[in-house]
């Protein structure tokens, strides 16, 4: 079994259909698609720093220091998954796929999970880095354990799945290699479908403490009773970048249960930009209250 996916045996195989390399039936709608939710929360990082820089929204600190290389990697993340349906990787069944594309299909979907780790990470400090901001106005042990706790708690889950990627096989390379045929070394690989499905549920939980805390947080804070509401709502939008992570969590799961992974790897990256461009927005969101009250 290399990397995450099982090889399907002969018997699976056999009941396949003829492969079609020539005109397969397609989903050919991600460039669109990742363009679209990347150009929002592009919009909105830009937005947030330009208003950083004329201290409207507030001055610039470490939440946005963060919040930078999160964007970068969404750019990655995003070149990544239009690279991967330009290619056939992910927007065609298997059987479809040539057998020599198999291993760049697999290296694809390795760095991806590198991008998307650290690139999430780098958001949900962010996100508590600012609220951070917040209990300095009102400086409260207990919030500022808690938030000191979830930011420990992001870093270690971080490194430690990082670690279980590079690792995962013995060499590395062996993680795409695998699918090689003409590979012939011999290598190692752990089956790592629990800890990919663990990774998934601690990223949900984090998700959903980044969400809970400010909601109850901002009771204890003196500010304008208006403004408070509004960053509850905010923070409650987050809620949907809980479902989001469910969503990829589940089509994960599928991709290591069912043949076609091809098929279901296009779910998987359309459940990942959805969530990831949603913490972008989310942590966006507060800082551009300025713009909202201009309208509201």
């Amino acid at each position: 079994m290399p990397g995450n996916l099982p090889v399907p045996p002969l018997s699976v195989t056999y009941q396949w259909p003829a492969p079609n390399y020539i005109d397969p039936i397609r989903r050919n709608w991600m460039p669109a698609y990742a363009g679209t939710v990347h150009m929002v929360g592009t919009v909105l990082v830009f937005m947030r720093f330009w208003l950083r820089a004329r201290r409207i929204g507030g001055g610039f600190g470490l939440d946005d220091v963060f919040l930078f290389p999160s964007w970068l990697l969404s750019t990655a993340l995003v070149a990544l998954a239009i690279y991967s349906s330009r290619h056939g990787f992910i927007d065609r069944h298997i059987w479809d796929l040539p057998a020599y594309k198999r291993p760049s299909e697999a290296l694809n979907a390795w760095i991806a999970s590198f991008v998307f780790l650290l690139g999430s990470s780098f958001i949900k400090l962010s996100i508590l880095l600012f609220y951070r901001r917040l209990q300095a106005r009102a400086y409260n042990p207990r919030w500022l354990l808690a938030i000191h706790a979830a930011m420990v708690f992001t870093v270690l889950y971080t490194l430690g799945l990082i670690l279980a990627l590079m690792f995962n096989c013995t060499p590395t390379q062996a993680y795409w290699k695998a699918y090689d045929p003409a590979w012939t070394r011999e290598y190692h690989c752990v089956d790592t479908v629990t800890i990919s499905i663990l990774a998934g549920v601690l990223s949900i939980v984090s998700d959903a403490y980044s969400v809970a805390l400010p909601c109850v947080m901002l009771n204890g804070l003196k500010i304008p009773k208006q403004q408070k509401m509004g960053l509850n709502v905010v923070f409650l939008v987050g809620s949907v970048v809980v479902g989001a992570g469910i969503m990829r969590t589940y089509e994960f799961h599928r991709l290591t249960r069912e043949w076609d992974t091809t098929w279901v790897g296009f779910s998987v990256y359309v459940w990942s930009l959805l969530e990831y461009e949603l913490g972008i927005i989310c942590a966006c969101a507060p800082s551009l209250r300025v713009i909202m009250k201009s309208f509201i």
